[in-house]
């Protein structure tokens, strides 16, 4: 069993290790790591783009155990809205760890 569930995912993956990524989170703490890739264009990901569409705002997420999920949106304001609901749920958690 893979982490990734494509080779798709596993070249968004790939991207949000680069540096330039909007990172919150944290597995060992929280168990979830976001990382926000914003717009990616499907000439990024080369021969491994799969179903990937021309472009998509892509939110990448690993949890406690390892496993990575991605999500794609096709507006900036659905992918701002939900990078923005799990930053505020961490803020959260950390304002309780405290």
């Amino acid at each position: 069993m893979s982490k990734f569930n494509s080779d798709r995912d596993e070249a968004l993956h790939a991207l949000s290790l680069d540096g330039t990524a909007e990172e919150i989170g944290d597995v060992g703490t929280w168990g979830h790591h976001y990382a926000g890739l914003g717009r990616v264009e499907r000439s990024e990901l080369g021969d491994r783009a799969g179903d990937f569409p021309d472009h998509a705002w892509v939110i990448v997420h690993e949890d406690g155990q390892g496993f990575v999920d991605v999500a794609l949106y096709d507006s900036e304001a659905g992918y701002r809205a939900d990078f923005d609901r799990a930053e505020s749920q961490y803020v959260a958690f950390e304002d309780g760890a405290a």
